[in-house]
């Protein structure tokens, strides 16, 4: 398999990949992102998957059936970032809400494939329950330890136009070069631009945004282009703010 690992790129491995409905929003918002590496173990989700790169509607990528058993270091050095929707039923409000106790967690070993690989950027993906279950906070914390500067927002699929609600919650995180002892690539250059050109992002599209916002406010609130889009800050001391 023929998979590019190009400097001028944000190489990413992705996480739960499920049908790459996140990869590819990433890879619209940021456009020098690509999605170097799978991991999915849901035979259905594979299928979908291999049948998309067959196509030519995703790039060529391995595929690895197992996030437990995942070696990362086998990408340090080559991949910059981590990106996944991990499980949600750990957190969802429709179960029984154990948390880390859950044995379908995934968090730590997503922690460990981040430490393994030296990534530097990271985003999280993950239902609104993952607020009040305490699942945000831990993750915040872990990579705050870890040398990251970390943020989140909670926003709904109405914001970009869809029928539906669909709360998700979304975690960022970004290490400082010196920091995380990473020299500058040509890559960090292109996401650098892309957080300086705000009126470039989503929140563009965004119509009446506050006016169908379901959700309560969480936090501060951040001008993306014309439109707001509501953040969280996750605070050093404190953490995330829960939503019950």
């Amino acid at each position: 398999m023929n998979v590019a690992l190009r400097p001028e790129h944000l190489n990413l491995i992705s996480l739960c990949t499920g049908g790459a409905g996140l990869d590819l929003g990433v890879e619209l918002a940021i456009g020098c992102a690509r999605v170097v590496c799978m991991v999915e173990r849901e035979a259905f989700a594979v299928t979908h998957l291999v049948s998309a790169m067959q196509q030519g509607l995703l790039a060529q990528a391995p595929i690895w059936s197992d996030a437990r058993t995942f070696d990362g270091r086998a990408w340090r050095g080559a991949v910059d970032g981590i990106i996944g929707g991990i499980p949600c039923q750990p957190h969802s409000l429709a179960g029984k809400r154990l948390g880390e106790e859950d044995e379908r967690d995934l968090w730590s070993d997503a922690r460990r494939i981040i430490v393994q690989s030296g990534a530097w950027f990271v985003l999280i993906e993950n239902v609104r329950g993952m607020l009040s279950s305490g699942g945000a906070e831990r993750v915040w914390r872990d990579l705050h330890r870890l040398g990251f500067e970390v943020e989140g927002g909670l926003f709904t699929a109405a914001e970009v136009g869809a029928s539906h609600e669909r709360e998700r919650i979304f975690i960022l995180a970004v290490a400082d070069a010196e920091r995380h002892g990473r020299r500058q690539r040509v890559s960090d250059t292109g996401f650098q631009r892309w957080q300086s050109e705000p009126h470039k992002g989503c929140g563009r599209f965004l119509v009446d945004t506050e006016k169908r916002r379901t959700a309560r406010r969480v936090g501060r609130t951040r001008a993306f282009g014309t439109e707001q889009v509501c953040l969280f800050h996750l605070k050093r001391t404190s953490g995330p703010h829960r939503r019950r």
